[in-house]
């Protein structure tokens, strides 16, 4: 299916920037904005799609292996942290007690998310353990306890390239010649569409799970899975161009700093509630372990609150 994401991507960057991108005649187009922008900033913007495409598919595979509960948080957790150290050493002003503490809670919350999912993984085997033994047809042998930590390792390699992402796209849309949101987005596009020629068979040649697959085993997935994956690369675009675009509202408009970067960066914890609630992730865990992933989700939202202000009271 990354093949229908990145179809969506580049679906939805060129309708947005043949309409919306050249709409008002007041303002310039996004091609006459291309004949402004420089372009280490368009190389920034190409570079941004290839970082994010990565770092998506990282993401995926954590999600095979744990769960979406466990590697979202995690995963941009750590996007959020190095962004935030990143943020102090780069930009003055910022509250360094805010931003390293906002950054050391975050990772904390990622940490209490992966210990909550190996607890719940023990549970279950011993569970399995215990059905074993009292049926007297069973072996004696006890089944092993799945402790794996690769997808908690996969999701801090697609945090860490998340934060590189979020880095190249700021860089690429800032200053004076630098690529208007519907021009980024065309560009980014164009990264994703060629890096996913490249990553794709790669990742199916070696699979964090099962076995090697081969690209022409895409054809015969069903209509409603390329549909689903089309769809989702829309979305994330649209939703990438709403987060660019608001980059030139007036401040007299905008939302309080605080305010505005949780609803930008919070929609990781929506996706983990959807895992937990909706599709029911971690079902029948004890108590300790939904009371962990309480806890996660409270901190999590705390340090990012530290984050969002460290640059409001470091003035």
């Amino acid at each position: 299916m990354a093949y229908d994401f990145t179809w969506g991507v580049v679906l939805a960057a060129l309708a947005a920037g043949f309409t919306l991108g050249i709409w008002d005649n007041r303002e310039l187009t996004f091609q006459d904005n291309y004949l402004l922008a420089g372009l280490r900033k368009m190389a920034w913007a190409g570079g941004s799609g290839i970082l994010f495409n990565l770092a998506n598919m990282l993401l995926l595979g954590a999600t095979s292996v744990s769960k979406i509960s466990v590697a979202f948080p995690v995963a941009f957790g750590v996007a959020w942290a190095t962004g935030s150290v990143w943020e102090f050493t780069v930009r003055p002003g910022v509250n360094p007690m805010l931003a390293f503490g906002g950054a050391f809670v975050v990772i904390v919350a990622a940490i209490l998310s992966f210990v909550a999912y190996k607890w719940y993984l023990e549970d279950e085997g011993h569970k399995a353990n215990k059905a074993l033994s009292a049926d007297p047809r069973a072996k004696a042998t006890q089944a092993p306890v799945d402790t794996s930590t690769k997808g908690f390792v996969l999701a801090i390699l697609a945090g860490l390239v998340f934060g590189g992402f979020f880095f190249a796209i700021q860089e690429a849309t800032t200053g004076d010649n630098g690529v208007a949101s519907y021009g980024a987005a065309l560009i980014l596009a164009g990264g994703v569409f060629g890096s996913t020629m490249v990553f794709v068979p790669f990742f199916l040649n070696f699979p964090v799970r099962g076995k090697p697959l081969a690209v022409r085993q895409y054809l015969q997935l069903e209509r409603r899975q390329h549909v689903v994956g089309i769809i989702a690369g829309a979305v994330w675009t649209l939703g990438l161009l709403a987060g660019l675009v608001t980059v030139g509202v007036p401040a007299a408009i905008y939302p309080d700093p605080a305010v505005a970067y949780l609803l930008k960066h919070s929609g990781f914890l929506l996706s983990a509630a959807f895992g937990l609630l909706l599709y029911r992730e971690l079902p029948e865990a004890p108590v300790k372990v939904h009371a962990l992933m309480a806890a996660m989700f409270v901190l999590m939202l705390a340090g990012m609150g530290m984050i969002a202000v460290a640059p409001v009271y470091g003035k």
